[in-house]
């Protein structure tokens, strides 16, 4: 097999790869996210955080009753006002989820990534 023909194998394979991952990703999201944001609303409920979802989360939320089929994420925003980065640490982890990232912006923290499933929660 020449090298180009390799090549191109190679290529088409890493495309197959990561098609196959972005789907997994999505099909995560649409059996897991209904527990996961009723578990978020829990937890910020009983801690008195005003919250609300947007982007791809809200946009299905309106438009199809469900996350939209091209989403792979869970998108919720807080007012800073109602809480401490360290306190929705604390208690996301004990509602089951893991800590992924941390965005700051001059110092501030932006926005704060979690996970569960393989799901992220932003």
């Amino acid at each position: 097999m020449t090298k180009k023909l390799k090549s191109f194998f190679y290529n088409k394979l890493k495309f197959y790869w990561h098609v196959y991952q972005v789907y997994k990703s999505r099909l995560r999201l649409r059996i897991y996210g209904r527990g996961m944001l009723h578990d978020v609303h829990a937890f910020f409920t009983e801690q008195g955080i005003r919250y609300f979802i947007d982007y791809g989360t809200l946009l299905g939320a309106i438009r199809e009753k469900h996350f939209i089929s091209h989403d792979n994420d869970i998108d919720i925003s807080v007012f800073a006002d109602d809480v401490s980065p360290k306190k929705v640490l604390e208690g996301m982890k004990a509602k089951g989820f893991s800590f992924f990232r941390a965005l700051e912006y001059n110092g501030i923290i932006t926005e704060i990534v979690f996970c569960r499933h393989n799901v992220h929660c932003d």
